[in-house]
């Protein structure tokens, strides 16, 4: 039951971060255990396969077949690559988007799937209202992440391949396990810069513009490491439980399949989150990630960092409205708007 406050509360965070947060509970907190600093590359190369293939053994739950959301990206060709070379035994149901821009992933898809023997799924996937509506609806929130609508398409058609798992990359960018995103990497290289940051931030804080506005929160740290360290604890107690898992698994329980997070099992966080800023930025693009997995096939290390680039054209208004006319309409919300 939600009163006008708490709808109103939603709303500002919808509006400012993209997902709502405060005044909600989660099904999916992140328990991050600080310990030891663990700097030994050899030792964190091993137990990121090790880890990564506990994870997926424990996901599939004794499964015969598995699905798995397969890109060109290096977050599910590692896991691609670990189920191909760990898990022989195991018939893999690989599902990847098509929407138009995208045949790179397409072909690299294609190229996994071959060598590893997988029944490639390519989904072709175009934007609906009808879709939005079933989503958040399933997810009872409103939702930003516009990769919601392939995952949808995706889970329809592992649903009627008989598919009870589906093991995804997620969480791997926000665990930042080597230089995740290269735009920081870049600016590592201009620490120069950074003693001109709190002053703009606090510039850009005066804006009416959410986004702009998050952007000089942001900025609001004096060194690399901790405008880093701040955004790295963001994304990990904020982002990944309230906004990729209640999206993710919302939509993928709802087809009554379970996910699998590996890369946001506990022991790989555990690990994760003791190795140094510095560490994993003294290379660009998961280079610990790749280099652990180039191991076992370094068809890894061809890999860029890729984004969902999917071509959505509804925005923060637009799904606010269908979130207010699906969702808070129901009677039993307890809200009417």
């Amino acid at each position: 039951m939600m009163n006008e406050q708490q709808v109103k509360q939603i709303k500002k965070d919808f509006f400012q971060y993209g997902f709502p947060f405060n005044g909600i509970d989660t099904q999916y907190p992140i328990k991050l255990n600080k310990g030891e600093t663990i700097t030994d590359i050899d030792y964190i190369k091993k137990k990121i396969l090790e880890y990564l293939e506990n994870a997926i053994d424990k996901g599939i739950k004794g499964k015969d077949k598995v699905g798995l959301f397969l890109s060109g990206g290096v977050d599910s060709t590692t896991l691609a690559i670990i189920l191909g070379q760990r898990f022989k035994n195991i018939k893999v149901y690989a599902y990847t988007a098509s929407f138009g821009n995208n045949p790179g992933e397409i072909e690299s898809a294609k190229k996994l799937s071959d060598k590893y023997n997988f029944n490639l799924k390519i989904i072709d996937v175009k934007e609906d209202e009808e879709t939005w509506i079933k989503a958040i609806q399933a997810i009872g929130r409103p939702i930003s992440d516009a990769a919601s609508i392939p995952v949808w398409k995706m889970c329809e058609q592992a649903q009627k391949d008989g598919i009870k798992v589906v093991i995804t990359g997620d969480g791997a960018d926000e665990i930042e396990l080597g230089g995740s995103y290269d735009h920081l990497y870049m600016l590592k290289r201009r620490k120069e810069w950074i003693p001109y940051f709190p002053s703009l931030g606090r510039f850009l804080q005066w804006t009416n513009l959410p986004k702009i506005k998050v952007l000089g929160e942001s900025m609001q740290y004096r060194t690399w490491q901790d405008l880093l360290t701040a955004r790295y604890f963001w994304n990990l107690k904020i982002a990944v439980p309230w906004k990729w898992s209640e999206q993710r698994c919302g939509i993928i329980k709802h087809f009554d399949i379970e996910p699998c997070f590996p890369f946001l099992s506990q022991e790989f966080l555990d690990m994760a989150i003791n190795i140094p800023i510095d560490l994993k930025y003294s290379k660009p693009t998961k280079w610990l990630c790749k280099e652990a997995v180039a191991k076992l096939d370094p068809l890894i290390l061809e890999k860029k960092k890729r984004t969902m680039g999917f071509p959505h054209k509804y925005g923060t208004k637009e799904i606010w409205r269908i979130y207010e006319d699906f969702v808070l309409s129901r009677k039993d919300t307890g809200y009417i708007s």
